[in-house]
């Protein structure tokens, strides 16, 4: 597995993690309603499942995964780390 800090785009798979620990509450509630929002638009070609556990909020899919990872990036306004499997 390949460890990349940015975004990836053309990707076949794609997983992110954000971890909470230095995260504001409005922060989480920010990402929270964007999943929300992201799940509610049904994108089918965008297929992504997100989940959430105490310390950290989960994302996966296998598509090309450009769009939400910009998207996203304006929410939180940090790098992501994207893993790709290869």
């Amino acid at each position: 597995m390949r460890l990349r800090s940015g975004f990836v785009s053309n990707s076949s798979s794609a997983s992110f993690i954000l971890q909470k620990k230095k995260m504001s509450g409005e922060l989480m509630d920010q990402v929270r309603l964007f999943f929300e929002q992201w799940a509610a638009n049904e994108r089918p070609e965008e297929e992504w499942y997100f989940s959430e556990t105490s310390d950290s909020f989960t994302g996966h899919t296998c598509m090309d995964n450009g769009i939400l990872a910009a998207q996203l990036h304006d929410v939180i306004n940090t790098p992501l780390i994207w893993t790709r499997e290869g």
